[in-house]
C-alpha cells in the first residue's frame, strides 16, 4: 500500500511540473490526460512499471509501460496542412506523410494500413525501421475534430510488432475527447 501512495505522489508532482499533460493512477496503469489548449483528452495507459521522461522538455509525453516505449501526442490539423472538410483517411495519411517528410523517412519504407478502431473511429497504423538500435517504430493515428492523435510505440527485442501494435490498439480504443 505504501508504494501505491509513492507512485501516486510521484506522479502527482509530475502533473504539477508539466502544465500539459496529467498522470493519474488508474486501476490497471496511468489515465494520461491532455491539457493541451484545444486538443483535451484522456487515454488509459496499462502497465504495471509506468515510467514517464521529458516531461519538462517536451511538448509531448514519453514514458515507458512494462518496458514498452510509448510516445503520445496530438497535432493540429493546420500543422500539417490537412483539410479540416478531408474524411478521416485522408487526413492520417496527411499526418503521416508529414511526419516521414519530418523525419526523412523515405516513402517506400513506410507500411501503412487502414484500421478502425472498436468505436468505428478510422485509424491508420504506420510503421518503418527508424535506423538506430529499435527494430522498428509503429504509429497509430486518428482523428478527433480538428486534431490527430499519435500513439508511437518501438519494436524491440522483447516485444513484437503484434505485440506493439495490440497495446497502442488498447491505447487507443479507451481514447475519450474532454
Amino acid at each position: 500500500m505504501k508504494r501505491i501512495v509513492v507512485v501516486i505522489a510521484f506522479f502527482a508532482r509530475i502533473a504539477c511540473a508539466h502544465g500539459q499533460y496529467t498522470l493519474i493512477k488508474s486501476a490497471d496503469g496511468v489515465l494520461v490526460v491532455s491539457e493541451v489548449p484545444g486538443r483535451t483528452f484522456s487515454v488509459d495507459v496499462p502497465g504495471l512499471q509506468i515510467v514517464p521522461y521529458g516531461l519538462k522538455q517536451a511538448n509531448h509525453h514519453v514514458l515507458t509501460a512494462d518496458n514498452r516505449l510509448l510516445q503520445i501526442m496530438s497535432a493540429p490539423l493546420g500543422e500539417f496542412h490537412a483539410d479540416p472538410n478531408a474524411s478521416d483517411n485522408v487526413v492520417l495519411r496527411k499526418q503521416m506523410e508529414y511526419e516521414t517528410n519530418y523525419t526523412r523517412v523515405p516513402r517506400s519504407a513506410v507500411k501503412a494500413q487502414p484500421r478502425k478502431l472498436a468505436n468505428g473511429r478510422a485509424a491508420l497504423l504506420w510503421s518503418f525501421a527508424p535506423g538506430t538500435q529499435l527494430k522498428r517504430q509503429v504509429n497509430l493515428t486518428f482523428r478527433s475534430g480538428s486534431y490527430v492523435i499519435a500513439l508511437v510505440g518501438a519494436v524491440d527485442d522483447t516485444h513484437s510488432p503484434a505485440d506493439i501494435e495490440r497495446f497502442l490498439t488498447r491505447i487507443a480504443n479507451s481514447f475519450h475527447a474532454k
